[in-house]
């Protein structure tokens, strides 16, 4: 297969594990489909904190408007025209993906990129979900108090089979015997 940002002829390389190919001119990477996730999923390579910090949407997003993204490079394996999309919609991250086989073109250093932002944004992830963890609990507790409250009130209603008949149904039990 020939790079298709350049022409010259991509060789074979181990990335993380995953075999992929690699552009010597320009530093592009083919990627076949499946083989993205594998490398995300992998983790072995450790980023240093400034080429975090060179990723401006493992910070914060980077919407990317269509018109922006140019043109998709042919697929070096079908020559089918790529589809350009911003990775993960916001991560400023644009890469080219074959409609017909699924495989992943991306130029220099984008995988290492696409690498951060998926490890960053998972970091944040999880410092959030512990941030919000007490009010979602105390959001939980409100909510399981206001339903007792509205059960208690539907059995206390003017129809009380209705309102007994109403509660079983939304407590998944039923009693017609009282």
């Amino acid at each position: 297969m020939n790079c298709p940002n350049c022409g010259q002829e991509l060789q074979l390389d181990q990335y993380e594990g995953v075999t992929i190919d690699i552009c010597a001119g320009c530093g592009g990477v083919w990627l076949d489909e499946g083989e993205l996730d594998q490398i995300v999923e992998r983790r072995e390579k450790v980023f240093a904190q400034e080429e975090i910090e060179a990723v401006p949407g493992a910070r914060v997003p980077v919407p990317v408007k269509k018109e922006d993204m140019g043109e998709g490079y042919p697929c070096p394996k079908c020559g089918a025209k790529c589809r350009r999309s911003n990775y993960a919609y916001t991560s400023g991250i644009i890469i080219d993906k074959c409609p017909s086989d699924g495989g992943i073109w991306l130029d220099a250093s984008e995988l290492e990129k696409i690498q951060i932002v998926v490890e960053e944004w998972e970091k944040k992830r999880d410092e959030n979900r512990a941030k919000i963890a007490p009010q979602l609990a105390e959001i939980n507790r409100d909510v399981q108090v206001k339903r007792e409250e509205s059960y208690k009130r539907m059995d206390r209603a003017k129809f009380p089979l209705v309102g007994r008949l109403v509660n079983g149904l939304v407590r998944g039990i039923v009693r017609l015997d009282e």
